[in-house]
């Protein structure tokens, strides 16, 4: 029995590939190795083997399996893939798988025996409808189907990069002040673009009030032009208009008064950033 269980791999082979999994490309690697499938990266059929062996050692290593039962449950799990790749029907694959599995099922299997108890057994079997027979006629297909091959020719042009003589390359010094330059005008770029979206900003929104003012102005006017229906109304436009002229003074004559206001202070700080120098007494 011993001899027929380590068929696929040893136990030394199996517990060194247990021990790789924390590297999954150094696991990978050795399984292929083990399994004769050193063409995987490059050969879908034999990626696929190598997937599936995982999946299958995956399996019993979460089921807490010793060496002994995953490498009987290995057994069976490879045993139904070849036969789904040898073109036997779904039938026949899954009646192989359950015929195997009742062979080596027992009440009582023992702590690490090529035995599975009735709970294992069901995991193993919900492990294969989920995988392998869910899957069982895109696995043949795969298997049987030899796929198409495209090939051509391509004329690629390499040019050989020229090379500066030495005494066009700059020195130490140049290439600093180069790259200063480059910093500087970078700098001065983004300032000039953040002053550029400041103005843009302040002008839509001066163009805005503006905007609002004269909707307001109009609102006003069509309001005071508006025909009064009582004489309540009347007398409340009247008011209204009388306000308004009033409004309109006022803000004509304030508006003089900043315009002179200003002037004093431009005039105010002109003469203390040049002040006058005082004359001596005799």
């Amino acid at each position: 029995m011993t001899q027929d269980l380590w068929v696929h791999f040893t136990q030394e082979q199996l517990t060194e590939y247990l021990g790789l999994l924390k590297d999954p490309d150094a696991a990978a690697g050795f399984l292929a190795g083990v399994l004769q499938l050193d063409d995987y990266r490059f050969n879908a059929r034999q990626a696929i083997l190598l997937d599936y062996a995982s999946y299958a050692i995956d399996f019993a290593v979460k089921q807490g399996y010793g060496p002994t039962r995953t490498a009987s449950w290995y057994n069976v799990a490879h045993a139904v893939l070849q036969s789904c790749i040898a073109g036997a029907p779904f039938s026949v694959g899954e009646a192989q798988f359950k015929g195997l599995m009742l062979q080596l099922v027992r009440p009582r299997p023992g702590t690490d025996t090529p035995h599975f108890s009735p709970d294992q057994v069901a995991a193993a079997a919900g492990f294969m409808a989920r995988g392998l027979l869910r899957h069982y006629r895109l696995y043949q297909h795969v298997f049987s189907t030899e796929q198409a091959h495209t090939e051509y020719t391509a004329e690629l042009e390499v040019e050989t990069p020229v090379v500066p003589s030495f005494e066009a390359a700059l020195s130490q010094a140049e290439w600093d002040a180069a790259q200063e330059q480059r910093r500087a005008e970078a700098e001065a770029a983004a300032k000039a673009a953040e002053e550029a979206a400041v103005a843009a900003a302040e002008a839509e929104a001066r163009a805005a009030e503006e905007e609002a003012r004269r909707a307001e102005e109009e609102a006003r006017a069509a309001d005071l032009a508006r025909k009064p229906a009582t004489l309540e109304e009347a007398i409340n436009q009247l008011v209204a208009v009388r306000l308004e002229a009033e409004r309109v003074a006022l803000a004509e004559t304030f508006k003089g008064k900043e315009a002179e206001l200003l002037s004093k202070i431009a005039a105010l700080e002109e003469g203390r950033a040049n002040p006058k120098p005082q004359s001596g007494k005799k």
